[in-house]
């Protein structure tokens, strides 16, 4: 039998629902360089914050 172990949850909080602090996608686009474009198209297509 092998020592390593399984895992049973990966857990992904993308959305800030779960931890406080800036977006998962803003921080994403901001370390592309897209967060002015992605910003534009958010407002674009009905997002609000």
């Amino acid at each position: 039998m092998s020592s390593q172990r399984l895992i049973g949850l990966a857990l992904f909080d993308m959305d800030g629902v779960i931890f406080e602090g800036r977006s998962f996608w803003r921080d994403l686009h901001n370390s592309y360089g897209t967060e002015t474009a992605g910003r534009r198209l958010f407002e674009e297509y009905g997002g609000s914050q």
